[in-house]
């Protein structure tokens, strides 16, 4: 005891230990002048009991977002050794073993189980706790689901199927498909490539659905084709993104040959099945026209590579152009064809003809249109333009 009156004062590296049953009682003073270098250490010869204080409950998170949640423990002789002992943690999260942490990004929303332990190896004691919760929410994101099956109709299990960022090429998120063929994934708003990979004893080929934006809950089925064949397959869609039907898309080989050619069904689906290698894609325009797409298009893709299978969609138009046709003077000139064409290898795209003054246009009513003289076509730039009369 340190009675009232007296000052205790314990230097720098002094270890001051008590014996079983002991304790130091301060009614006076006590001055423990230790620095960083050289510590001060209180001690029994009698271990405390090794103890989880703090970390509980733990936080919920939010599916795609990063997540972190520190456990301490006391007692016993530090360095810990953390684990989970039964139930597991939500997937997309782990225990750090050295640090106590958890942490990544959840997958899935739901509520999962646990029972974590801390250890010290020093005088081998542990502790645990009871199970606890941590249920991730799907908060701020939107879901993604859907089917992997072959042509059949029978389903690919174990396939991993991912959100890809297209600017970073890194994995946002992934899972891998039930005994249904079945996945669920939970991303945040935003333009996403979506990949299938099956299982490599499986037999078939992987597959990708390119640019593929996530602003709602949204369904994206994958057919895969056995390995050495690929599809290519996706929608024509207008500017309101509704397919267009009757739109013509045929795929060439590198030849210059057309291996196939397809009409767009009442919802702009189209599908092709062919060996892996190198082709080119031709769309053009159905023969109804519409005021959501150019009034005549022909669009031509360069060469590609098919290694995998694709899922493409093709939005039309990609960005509208308004010409004016007149003469030297200013006046109108009518019934003059206008087309537009890309560099030689790349592109061509939509184009008209000019009406008369007032009189109506097959693309828009007149009323529509500032100048009702006016063709508009759509067509993804670098690209000339040409009147002929």
């Amino acid at each position: 005891m340190v009675a009232s009156g007296i000052t205790l004062t314990v230097e720098p590296s002094v270890r001051v230990e008590f014996d079983p049953g002991k304790s130091l009682i301060v009614r006076g003073t006590l001055v423990a002048r230790g620095t960083d270098s050289s510590g001060i250490v209180f001690t029994g010869n009698q271990t405390q009991t090794l103890r989880i204080i703090a970390g509980f409950p733990l936080p919920d998170g939010i599916v795609a977002e990063p997540y972190s949640a520190s456990l301490v423990a006391i007692g016993g002789t530090p360095p810990y050794t953390w684990s989970i002992v039964s139930g597991a943690l939500p997937p997309g999260l782990s225990l750090g073993e050295q640090t106590g942490t958890i942490s990544g990004s959840p997958t899935t929303a739901g509520a999962s189980s646990f029972t974590v332990r801390s250890v010290t190896e020093a005088v081998r004691s542990q502790a645990a706790r009871e199970p606890s919760l941590l249920s991730p929410s799907a908060t701020g994101t939107f879901s993604l689901s859907g089917r992997v099956s072959d042509q059949s109709g029978t389903p690919i299990t174990g396939a991993m199927v991912a959100a890809i960022d297209p600017v970073s090429d890194t994995t946002v998120v992934s899972t891998t498909t039930d005994s249904n063929g079945s996945y669920l994934l939970y991303v945040a708003g935003g333009v996403y490539d979506i990949t299938v990979k099956p299982r490599a004893e499986s037999g078939f080929t992987p597959a990708i659905a390119l640019d593929r934006s996530i602003t709602t809950d949204s369904v994206l089925d994958f057919v895969l084709v056995p390995i050495g064949t690929v599809s290519l397959s996706g929608q024509v869609l207008d500017a309101k993104s509704h397919g267009i039907q009757s739109v013509q898309v045929t795929l060439y080989a590198a030849t210059g040959n057309a291996v196939g050619s397809v009409s767009t069904d009442g919802m702009g689906l189209f599908a092709f099945q062919v060996a892996t290698g190198t082709y080119s894609l031709a769309v053009d325009s159905p023969p109804s026209p519409s005021a959501n797409w150019p009034q005549h298009f022909d669009l031509r893709t360069t060469s590609f590579s098919l290694t995998q299978s694709v899922v493409l969609d093709i939005r039309l138009p990609a960005s509208q152009v308004t010409v004016h046709v007149q003469d030297a003077s200013g006046t109108p000139v009518a019934n003059v064809d206008v087309s537009t064409s890309s560099a030689p290898g790349t592109m061509t795209c939509g184009w008209g003809t000019s009406r008369p003054a007032g009189s109506p246009t097959t693309r828009r009513r007149a009323s529509d249109r500032p100048n009702p003289e006016t063709p508009s076509c759509g067509c993804s730039p670098p690209n000339r333009v040409r009147a002929t009369p």
